[in-house]
């Protein structure tokens, strides 16, 4: 029987309330918009994160929230870029400078849900790559690795947006205050989609493929030079900009990967 999940960012008063059969995840309030110019969002406003080390964590493909207090930005929480809400459903980790180097937590805080429903994969990746973990599940990485800390999180990027891991709720209960009120939720992670990694892939061929899209630039070069209004000619750069903005994006992807083959030949791994 399949579970039906069911998502809210107002939770059951009481553990007894939470039905299994339809898990309650929580869903934050507080939007992660694709596009803005909002300081919390970059890795470089921090000021515990030393700026070499910001630096490098831009290179991560997802989106970057942080903490602040008395006007000061300092912790950093890490999300996949599908991430749309402030929540646990969509973060990676949680990234913390101190006196030792950089810390990598679930979190680190009780404002949101507790957990980041990536962090199992990513304890697995760091664990295999034998960072430091001066405590359970928590890991100390120095500024020689932080760029093999930002090949690990494109990794698991990468296999989300290409479908390969499944959300999965589990028996284990989340709660926090929410306008002075306790909630409760079920957790959730993402793992390895075990029935896609074992299908065979078929092999394609791309020529198809090639002839849809010279036939897709063939049209919009007829349109431009077709067009009769400056209107009609916005239509045509819209068009474009949204292909190109697919393409840069998948472009991104494919150098991640080169980025994350390069470091494991590096490591002898």
């Amino acid at each position: 029987m399949e579970q039906t999940i069911l998502f809210s960012h107002e939770g059951a008063l009481s553990p007894a309330e939470l039905n299994w059969e339809t898990p309650l995840l929580y869903q934050g309030s507080t939007k992660l918009y694709d596009k803005t110019n909002d300081p919390a969002r970059s890795f470089l406003s921090s000021v515990t994160i030393p700026r070499p080390i910001a630096q490098k964590l831009t290179a991560i493909n997802g989106k970057c929230q942080l903490t602040q207090a008395h006007g000061i930005f300092r912790s950093a929480h890490v999300f996949s870029p599908k991430a749309k809400f402030i929540d646990g459903l969509e973060r990676i980790c949680y990234l913390e400078y101190k006196e030792k180097g950089l810390f990598v937590r679930e979190y680190g805080g009780g404002k949101t849900a507790g957990y980041s429903a990536y962090y199992p994969l990513l304890c697995k990746q760091l664990r295999t790559a034998r960072f430091e973990e001066p405590e359970p599940d928590v890991f100390l990485v120095p500024e020689s690795r932080v760029t093999e800390l930002v090949d690990k999180i494109n990794l698991l990027i990468q296999w989300r947006l290409s479908g390969r891991l499944t959300l999965t709720p589990v028996q284990e209960v989340d709660s926090f205050s929410i306008m002075k009120t306790q909630r409760f939720f079920f957790k959730a992670f993402w793992r390895m989609d075990n029935a896609q990694e074992s299908r065979p892939q078929p092999k394609t061929d791309s020529s198809g493929d090639k002839h849809a899209l010279s036939a897709l630039l063939k049209r919009i070069a007829d349109s431009c030079q077709q067009a009769r209004s400056a209107a009609e000619l916005q239509a045509v750069e819209k068009e474009i900009a949204w292909i190109k903005e697919r393409l840069d994006f998948v472009e991104e992807l494919c150098e991640s990967r080169k980025m994350y083959f390069k470091r494991s030949e590096e490591l002898g791994l």
